[in-house]
C-alpha cells in the first residue's frame, strides 16, 4: 500500500476501519523499515545516534 502522508491524513473513518481490519497481519520489521525509509521524520539528523 502506498499512501502519501496527505492521503493518509485524509482517510475517512470507513476507509481507516477497512485498512485496519483486525484480520490483517502485523507489519513485519522489513515492511516497517521500508515504510520508514519512504517517509523519514523531519529533523532526523538531530536524533540520538545520528
Amino acid at each position: 500500500m502506498r499512501l502519501s502522508p496527505a492521503d493518509f491524513w485524509n482517510l475517512t473513518v470507513a476507509e481507516w476501519r477497512w485498512l485496519a481490519q483486525p484480520e490483517g497481519d502485523a507489519m513485519t520489521r522489513a515492511e516497517f523499515e521500508r515504510l520508514a525509509a519512504l517517509y523519514p521524520d523531519a529533523g532526523v539528523e538531530s536524533a540520538p545516534g545520528n
